[in-house]
């Protein structure tokens, strides 16, 4: 648990850079977690009013996850949820 902190830490902090600058800070994992972060957090700006659920399910089909990848886009829905109340 506490690298997968670690890791959601270093994500948020590289959250906005582009894919050139990300990879000398991000392994590949943490760049497709990354990547599914933005899909996710984009997919909710453009739907806002998009349950939860959804943008999981969102996710899942749209990357081809497992249910424990699913269960971190759980974890991350309080990260959205953030992000949307600062807008």
């Amino acid at each position: 648990m506490d690298n997968q902190l670690r890791s959601l830490e270093k994500i948020q902090l590289h959250l906005m850079d582009d894919a050139q600058v990300a990879s000398t800070y991000l392994s590949p994992a943490e760049i497709e977690i990354k990547n599914r972060l933005v899909a996710g957090y984009t997919h909710w700006i453009e739907n806002p009013t998009t349950p939860d659920s959804k943008v999981v399910t969102f996710l899942k089909e749209t990357f081809s996850i497992s249910q424990r990848q699913h269960m971190q886009c759980r974890c991350n829905q309080a990260y959205f949820r953030k992000c949307k109340e600062r807008q």
